[in-house]
């Protein structure tokens, strides 16, 4: 990788959420909302040619479990969704055609966010699988 396109993925995967964290808290604190990550099942292992990528999805996961700790005196819940692979076109730019028996469908992703909202745990690692 060249080092704009490390910074890029840093950038997005990760500073993208502190990002999102150091603007929302003050809402969060006044609504007692939630906020959930996104994260990648690549954040259990490094991987050949994926080293920064999961390294900083490793990263959103420690984010959310700490943020859950800190804020949890603000009455805000933190949870972090770890979907498996999904029926995007994101992903399907990226991979090409699958075997869609493979892949979950969007709006069952979408369904799991809002049960997390719903079931009001915070600091949780929801894996997300078909």
């Amino acid at each position: 990788m060249t080092e704009e396109e490390i910074i890029s993925m840093i950038d997005v995967n990760y500073r993208g959420n502190v990002n999102i964290a150091i603007e929302s808290h003050p809402y969060l604190k006044d609504s007692k909302g939630m906020m959930i990550l996104t994260s990648s099942s690549s954040f259990t292992r490094g991987r050949e040619e994926y080293a920064i990528y999961s390294s900083v999805k490793a990263g959103v996961v420690n984010l959310t479990q700490a943020l859950s700790e800190e804020w949890g005196e603000d009455d805000i819940k933190v949870c972090c969704m770890v979907p498996s692979r999904t029926k995007t076109d994101m992903r399907t730019t990226a991979f090409g055609d699958e075997d869609e028996s493979k892949l979950l469908n969007p709006d069952e992703v979408a369904n799991s966010y809002i049960y997390t909202m719903n079931f009001g745990m915070s600091g949780e690692i929801v894996d997300v699988r078909k």
